[in-house]
């Protein structure tokens, strides 16, 4: 139950972050320096393919398990920390955020992105740690 639970907590996180980053830079022109870092593109992909590894390898200890999470566990920081300081840039204009355009959508389009992002990062820890403290499960008997 646990390995199917990873593998598509993961997979679908990742699957997640590559989209909305990809809608960021269509929407935001690629001109905001956090897009440009590409976090959900590169971590999006890694997600996918670190949820697919740690299920269908057999391992014979738990360290390899506990590096992918741990792998993890900072791509979802740096989406946390990256969108966390697109938000912070233009966060006192929030309160009236129709009157503004951010590229090609109100800057309120643009905090539910960072945010859905932010909210990605957060989940991708929670589930890496939670990977992490269950490695042993995953090693193969």
């Amino acid at each position: 139950m646990a390995c199917s639970v990873f593998t598509f907590g993961n997979s679908f996180l990742g699957i997640f972050a590559f989209i909305l980053q990809i809608v960021a830079l269509i929407v935001s022109g690629a001109q905001w320096i956090p897009d440009l870092v590409c976090t959900g593109i590169w971590g999006g992909v890694f997600l996918f393919f670190n949820g697919i590894v740690i299920v269908k390898n057999k391992w014979q200890s738990t360290e390899p398990i506990k590096h992918l999470a741990c792998c993890a566990i900072l791509i979802g920081l740096t989406l946390i920390g990256m969108n966390s300081w697109s938000i912070s840039a233009y966060g006192p204009l929030i309160a009236d955020c129709q009157s503004y355009l951010f590229g090609r959508i109100s800057l309120c389009g643009r905090v539910a992105i960072d945010s859905l992002l932010i909210s990605t990062g957060i989940f991708t820890v929670l589930l890496n740690v939670w990977i992490f403290s269950e490695a042993s499960s995953l090693i193969a008997s």
